[in-house]
């Protein structure tokens, strides 16, 4: 399961950067870096593509179906682009933006041009996919005596998606006769990654997971299926098992099931790794013809490894934006630990001031966010508040140790009641890191 990188040197002057395989093959290792108009961009290791091009101002990737596409930046760039591919979307966090193009639907080979362009406002995501939102507990503090306390949690407002901006064409700057070549440019070119099933061309098909190496308190998620192309019914028994490295059978499931002539037999796998030592593992899956003998028809595997346990760790991060009207209280923020092992309960305070003319009723939301934008948990209050009032609330939340690791936020936003406008917004970043 190693990728091989050879490095390509370009030499011309004015020349696209290009990568470029069959079908779906073009992959990248973690931390592959590109260059658009003086920024530099991260391939995610999950961009499968055909081939892309890097030009002065864009990259513009050849997709087919089952491509995707990843790319971060550190300089929170937006992203316009166009395809019909079925998720897409940009999520802007505390310190990066991330664009994600999914395409899982049937599509014909097109090409997808990625124009980054500004920076994107910390919190804002835009595109098409799904998010869910739950409840999560807080406590509040007195509010003044002219004006009525934060009322009970209601539902949060429904907030429609940011529109994706329009694709921007490349500009091309045809080369003059006196440039003379710089020094090289180098670009990785990232051979296809070996597939983690044995044998990806059986008959008994296994979907390759979405990665090879799991801490034991994740499982190990695959599809497998096997059409009966005997040209009449069967009825086949099929044998699933995980094998250690001393080929010791550790775990063992089975399945029986009439096929009827080309029907197709479909099974999704969700292995718990849970009490497994540390190693390597491989899942094999066998069919059998139960009226021969039980003779197999077909087998096939995918090898895995479970890591040793890592502790999950929360890390402080900082909060977006000093000049928002909602703020976060930077007495309450110091006694917050910078690091600390999940589960943790984590408290903050922070305010909204009403600056604007006359009195307002402000519906106020507070959610945790993943680093692609997904919300996680959601609470909402209504407040109302006179000119130039400050309202304060102090919460509490439990970061459990199921939290998967990755970046997140507290987002904090007003709204106005009636309009539903948003009025301000702010945020607090934070890492749960595997140590």
């Amino acid at each position: 399961m190693k990728k091989i990188i050879y490095l390509v040197v370009l030499t011309l002057l004015l020349a696209p950067v290009v990568s470029e395989a069959a079908y779906n093959t073009v992959t990248h290792e973690s931390g592959a870096q590109i260059y658009v108009n003086g920024r530099n961009y991260t391939l995610g290791t999950t961009t499968n593509v055909e081939s892309y091009i890097i030009n002065d101002a864009n990259i513009q990737f050849a997709v087919a179906t089952g491509s995707v596409i990843s790319l971060r930046s550190s300089d929170k760039s937006n992203f316009s682009f166009d395809t019909s591919c079925t998720t897409q979307s940009v999520a802007c966090g505390a310190s990066e933006s991330v664009l994600t193009i999914n395409c899982s639907n049937t599509i014909t080979s097109h090409t997808i041009t990625v124009t980054p362009s500004g920076t994107c406002s910390s919190g804002a995501s835009s595109g098409t996919g799904s998010g869910s939102n739950g409840s999560s507990s807080g406590t509040g503090t007195s509010a003044p005596s002219s004006s009525p306390a934060p009322s009970a949690p209601s539902a949060a407002p429904s907030t429609p998606p940011a529109a994706t901006a329009p694709v921007v064409a490349p500009v091309v700057v045809p080369p003059a006769a006196s440039v003379a070549p710089v020094a090289a440019v180098v670009a990785p070119t990232v051979l296809p990654m070996m597939s983690a099933v044995k044998n990806p061309t059986s008959k008994l098909v296994i979907g390759e997971p979405a990665k090879t190496s799991f801490q034991p308190t994740e499982k190990l998620k695959v599809d497998f299926q096997y059409k009966n192309e005997s040209g009449k019914a069967m009825t086949v028994k099929v044998i699933r098992q995980v094998i250690n490295s001393a080929g010791k059978v550790v775990k063992t499931y089975t399945l029986s099931k009439t096929l009827k002539s080309n029907a197709v037999l479909k099974n999704s796998v969700s292995e718990s790794l849970a009490k497994l030592p540390p190693g390597e593992y491989t899942m094999s899956v066998k069919v059998l013809d139960t009226k021969n003998k039980n003779k197999v028809l077909e087998e096939n595997s995918v090898a895995v490894a479970v890591e040793k346990l890592k502790k999950k760790v929360f890390v402080l991060g900082s909060v977006a934006s000093v000049d928002s009207n909602v703020g976060f209280d930077a007495k309450v923020l110091g006694k917050i630990k910078a690091t600390a092992t999940l589960p943790v309960k984590v408290s903050a305070k922070y305010s909204y001031t009403n600056t604007g003319a006359k009195k307002e009723v402000v519906r106020m939301i507070r959610e945790l966010v993943d680093g692609n934008g997904k919300v996680v948990r959601s609470k909402t209050g209504k407040w109302t508040m006179s000119v130039n009032e400050k309202y304060s609330l102090t919460f509490s939340e439990t970061l459990p140790s199921s939290l998967p690791a990755g970046e997140y936020s507290f987002r904090i936003r007003a709204y106005d009641w009636t309009s539903k406008a948003l009025l301000a917004e702010n945020s607090l970043g934070f890492k749960v890191e595997l140590r």
